[in-house]
């Protein structure tokens, strides 16, 4: 029981710092391709 819910919480664990990651460089993308699209393209 005890190992069982040790294990569960360590994949969640490890879940959710995978989800963090994605978003993080998901959000590093995004803000790389705005600042380039802003220098390059004309500003409105």
């Amino acid at each position: 029981m005890d190992y069982q819910a040790a294990n569960v919480s360590e994949s969640f664990d490890y879940v959710l710092g995978l989800m963090f990651f994605i978003l993080l460089s998901l959000y590093c993308l995004f803000y790389l391709y705005k600042e380039r699209s802003y220098q390059s393209g004309p500003m409105q």
